[in-house]
């Protein structure tokens, strides 16, 4: 018997050990053009959410500038007379409210404080959605990698198909074998359909957090690159901005605590006033006389000492520091959990590669010769197939995993 299977056991061993050159499988239209490398900017320009929250600064903004203002004067007056309208008396007079404390500079302080962190979490969103995304579209190019290796493996299964229907015919092949194939090739093809629908559905989630609309066709012009084993990103939790809004927001309730302790003493009334009037003066009649005069009242701190606000605000100031340090935990160990799944994936991805991916070919060989000899049956040499294809669908879940970790510390660490 003539039959050998080596050229589409060559072929599987190419798709397995190189899937970065896996190749987009679908023409570029017109449309976005989405890849790892512009997923941030594509967000930063699109995304509704991101654009409504950009929104809380213009806020924040208006709030500081209201803050630490004086009040507004009041204008008073008041007219009175006689009976017989012979005598009468008018009086205007200017009142301000004057803080005797730093009401005014804490105000301002805090409405300072609050305008950071609400850019800081405006930036942090900004960092989860672009996370969000490069994650989605990580998963996105792992199906296209797998319909990819299940389409050259379909088309070597019809060659060797087409192959075993011609040894039927000249009676050096059994049609069971042929059945067989047949079989194995439906079920590949329901594997590729279900693999076009969960990358259907991938791509539709991506939609959303791009903030495109449904009907919008958008092309993925990237591939899964092998893992860099130089690759050492140098970054700092700290930088991250949920942590510094925590910080701020810290500051901020740092600030309301004084702030609240200032309000412990209301604000000193001045005011200026001026009096005209007209008056019987016997014997000499109506007599005009003019008075200006200052008016000052206080507030005595007796009943009310704000001490229930200044209570709230330490407390406030104590849960903003813990809910911090939280932050600062968990980052820590999203980094951490992120770079050891980076190396286990590598070590996989390298396990792949230097042994496991040889073993498949050798044992494929092996038995290709058995079967040439009839030392071996069809089914022998399918079930190494399919190990073999598993052995791919693997890697490509491997170097999935090592890039959603990569990701995973890229975005924990703030990395652009």
């Amino acid at each position: 018997m003539s039959f050998s299977i080596h050229p589409w056991c060559s072929v599987f061993t190419l798709a397995l050990l190189l899937p970065s050159a896996i190749a987009a499988d679908e023409p570029i239209r017109s449309g976005l053009k989405l890849s790892l490398g512009n997923a941030g900017s594509v967000v930063r320009a699109l995304n509704p959410t991101l654009a409504a929250a950009r929104y809380q600064i213009g806020e924040a903004r208006g709030r500081l500038r209201q803050a630490g203002l004086l009040s507004n004067p009041e204008a008073e007056t008041s007219f009175q007379h006689d009976p017989q309208f012979r005598e009468h008396s008018a009086e205007f007079g200017l009142t301000q409210d004057i803080p005797v404390t730093a009401r005014l500079r804490y105000e301002k302080e805090v409405s300072l404080a609050e305008l950071q962190a609400t850019e800081a979490e405006v930036a942090d969103l900004e960092r989860r959605l672009i996370g969000q995304v490069r994650e989605g579209l990580i998963e996105l190019l792992a199906l296209r990698a797998q319909k990819a290796n299940s389409a050259r493996q379909a088309k070597v299964l019809q060659e060797l198909l087409t192959f075993i229907a011609s040894q039927v015919t000249k009676a050096e092949a059994s049609t069971l074998d042929l059945n067989q194939l047949k079989v194995e090739r439906s079920q590949l093809g329901l594997a590729m359909r279900r693999l076009e629908v969960e990358h259907t559905l991938a791509l539709s989630a991506l939609k959303p957090l791009l903030g495109v609309p449904p009907n919008k066709h958008v092309v993925v012009i990237d591939s899964l690159p092998n893992p860099d084993i130089k690759y050492s990103p140098a970054g700092d939790e700290q930088s991250r901005p949920d942590i510094q809004a925590a910080a701020h927001l810290a500051e901020a309730a740092e600030r309301e605590i004084q702030l609240e302790r200032a309000k412990r003493y209301d604000d000193l009334s001045v005011g200026l006033f001026l009096e005209r009037a007209l008056e019987e003066d016997a014997p000499k009649g109506l007599e005009r006389e003019t008075a200006i005069g200052v008016r000052v009242s206080f507030p005595i701190p007796f009943w009310n000492k704000n001490k229930g606000a200044i209570e709230e605000k330490n407390a406030k100031h104590l849960r903003l520091a813990k809910e911090k340090q939280a932050l600062e935990s968990n980052a820590a160990h999203e980094s951490a959990k992120a770079r050891l799944t980076m190396q286990a994936q590598q070590d996989l991805l390298t396990e792949i590669d230097n042994t496991l991916a040889p073993q498949a070919t050798a044992q494929i060989n092996d038995l290709e010769q058995a079967y040439k000899k009839g030392l071996s049956n069809l089914q022998s040499v399918l079930r190494a197939r399919r190990q073999f294809i598993k052995l791919g669908a693997a890697r490509i879940d491997a170097l999935r995993d090592y890039h959603l970790a990569r990701v995973q510390l890229e975005t924990s660490l703030a990395l652009p």
